[in-house]
């Protein structure tokens, strides 16, 4: 079965030489821990199709500023450099930190700067007009006022870290 995660990821385990240490396993991936030779990895590999599986490109835009270093990718597979210690930003905002969260955020959006995004990443006028058409459409899946405080959010993030970084950034999400 060519679409089975677990042999996909064996596939790319097998072919990009990592000896594997632990494999966790989340809705949309799975995520294999362990060396290539001396050096430490992570081996994602992105289980449905769609945008996510064109990550590896778009992290190989940025040259590790700001973003995790790619080692390789292909076929909805990354082999990466590990980050440690790796906490994540949302853990900030339960503890009532939504400010310096989104601060942290906005720098590394500033260093996040890639040459020329892939092709197909779309812009940040693309992203941005989506807010619009969405209200727009009818569709009520999302209430109105989170989707203006998504807006109002991505308009933020869009002018503290500038233009061009925040629309190679956003192609990540």
């Amino acid at each position: 079965m060519a679409n089975d995660p677990r042999r996909r990821l064996d596939d790319r385990i097998r072919d990009w030489n990592v000896s594997v240490e632990e494999i966790h396993e989340t809705k949309g991936s799975l995520i294999a821990f362990g060396h290539r030779g001396l050096s430490s990895v992570v081996l994602k590999l992105i289980k449905r199709p769609g945008e996510e599986r064109r990550s590896g490109e778009v992290l190989e835009a940025f040259g590790a500023k700001g973003t995790v270093g790619v080692y390789d990718h292909g076929g909805g597979a990354l082999l990466l450099e590990p980050l440690f210690p790796g906490n994540p930003l949302s853990e900030l905002v339960p503890a009532g930190c939504d400010d310096e969260a989104s601060e942290i955020l906005a720098e590394v959006v500033k260093v996040t700067s890639p040459a020329e995004p892939p092709r197909g990443c779309p812009s940040v006028e693309t992203w941005g007009a989506a807010f619009e058409r969405y209200r727009r459409s009818g569709d009520r899946q999302i209430p109105a006022d989170l989707v203006e405080q998504a807006h109002v959010l991505y308009m933020r993030f869009e002018h503290l870290a500038g233009r061009r970084a925040f629309g190679a950034l956003i192609a990540l999400i």
